[in-house]
């Protein structure tokens, strides 16, 4: 959530039969009695990502040995999001 407002015309919303809503799942996820139905979302949106019909924002994979460069290109509006890699040897397979 980047906390600017998103902007959509009226004639988008209407005249191609799109529906906004927003949604926050977190503390409803975190109660047991939703865990079953919290696991059932997730693995619906695994399966879609593995399809290929979702994906990932573009991201700047960092090793965590040059987080100060990582933060400060972040601070400066310079780059896209970040993933930090922590376990490069682990992870090295999927830079």
């Amino acid at each position: 959530m980047s906390k600017k407002a998103h902007e959509f015309t009226t004639s988008a919303l209407v005249f191609n039969d799109i529906c906004v809503r927003g949604v926050a799942v977190g503390m409803w996820a975190r109660q047991e009695e939703h865990l079953d139905e919290w696991n059932l979302c997730v693995d619906e949106v695994q399966k879609l990502a593995v399809a290929g019909k979702i994906t990932a924002i573009p991201m700047e994979k960092v090793v965590l040995a040059d987080h100060k460069t990582a933060i400060q290109k972040s601070l400066e509006g310079r780059s896209i999001k970040q993933l930090f890699v922590i376990n490069s040897k682990a992870s090295a397979s999927h830079i």
